[in-house]
């Protein structure tokens, strides 16, 4: 179900990419690449729903009247994943209020924190590796490519 909400996500999103105004660096225009990248992510989506699907419908057929027991199976062992998902969902609504900078550096560290070992050392490490993925990333568009990433509202 999750693929096939992620395909519906992308085919929408793959829609609205065609409308991107046309760039004067670009060639292709500005929907090129977001349209390559989401059609390679609706292949893969096809070929994951594709590959579990047999199994997904033989586990129901088997479990026949137990649906709440297979979801909530399905949740248990997905926790993770719909961590991350949720996780994403909040980095890309906090781009507009805080920036680039802050969303990720927040992105990282709980992210990290979150799957690693729950020590004082994993998260030093986190925290150092969230200040060089965004302050150094943002310092290097902006310097070197004199490309600036969002600021954000605050």
């Amino acid at each position: 179900m999750l693929n096939l909400a992620m395909l519906v996500i992308f085919a929408f999103l793959f829609v609205v990419a065609r409308g991107l105004p046309d760039s004067a660096w670009e060639p292709l225009g500005a929907w090129a690449f977001p349209s390559f990248v989401l059609g390679a992510l609706m292949l893969l989506n096809l070929a994951m729903i594709a590959q579990t699907l047999p199994r997904a419908i033989k586990e129901v057929r088997a479990r026949r009247g137990e649906m709440p027991g297979i979801v909530r199976s399905a949740l248990a062992e997905k926790k993770l994943v719909l961590l991350m998902l949720g996780l994403f969902g909040g980095y890309v609504a906090a781009f507009s209020l805080v920036g680039y900078a802050i969303s990720t550096f927040l992105f990282i560290v709980i992210a990290q924190i979150s799957v690693g070992p729950k020590t004082v050392r994993n998260a030093v490490a986190a925290v150092i590796i969230a200040l060089v993925a965004s302050v150094g990333v943002e310092y290097f568009f902006a310097k070197v490519l004199s490309v600036f990433l969002p600021g954000g509202l605050l």
